[in-house]
């Protein structure tokens, strides 16, 4: 449970809520609602606890991964048990948003070998999106795996190249970023 206080209609006073009652207020695009919200539960006792099971729920989804990427952006580390939880629920997150928020999150994550496969199967579904940007941070995922696994660099090579030749500038450009960056 996370206290909020000084929201409308609660006085002044202290009141408990839950992070899903708070985002449920969410309107769906305000960023400045969701920075708020995370700047009055990150120092909560249960924020994470809180956040974690939101990710599986698609009217939660954009919002908590939001929260999450914000959250590692900010230099924070989750437990291995919930790196282990957030890679269950990629193949859950349904719109482009959440993608491209958990994909976001990966630069910040080391993927043990039991979470390579799954995550490559987000990144290979990820890479189908008609949004570019879910797709060029998806290459980009497919970069960062290959680094972390072995396994995964010949296919990672390839999609990249295959990319390079055929994708759009926009996508090229953030090829490229991820290969100055590493």
């Amino acid at each position: 449970m996370i206290e909020w206080t000084g929201f409308p209609g609660l006085k002044g006073e202290i009141a408990t809520v839950a992070l899903e009652d708070k985002l449920v207020e969410w309107d769906g695009k305000s960023a400045e609602f969701l920075r708020d919200v995370y700047e009055r539960s990150v120092e909560g006792e249960h924020f994470l606890d809180d956040l974690f099971p939101l990710l599986t729920e698609p009217k939660f989804q954009t919002a908590a991964t939001w929260l999450l990427k914000r959250h590692l952006d900010e230099g924070h580390s989750i437990s291995g048990t919930q790196k282990a939880a957030l890679i269950r629920s990629l193949k859950s997150l349904d719109d482009w948003e959440s993608k491209l928020h958990a994909l976001q999150c990966l630069p910040h994550l080391s993927i043990t070998r039991g979470q390579a496969k799954p995550t490559a199967v987000f990144l290979r579904h990820c890479l189908q999106e008609k949004n570019k940007f879910v797709r060029a941070w998806a290459y980009g995922g497919f970069h960062l795996l290959s680094e972390q696994h072995e396994d995964y660099r010949e296919e990672a090579t390839e999609r990249i190249a295959w990319a390079v030749e055929h994708e759009s500038p926009s996508i090229r450009a953030r090829i490229r970023q991820v290969r100055r960056t590493r």
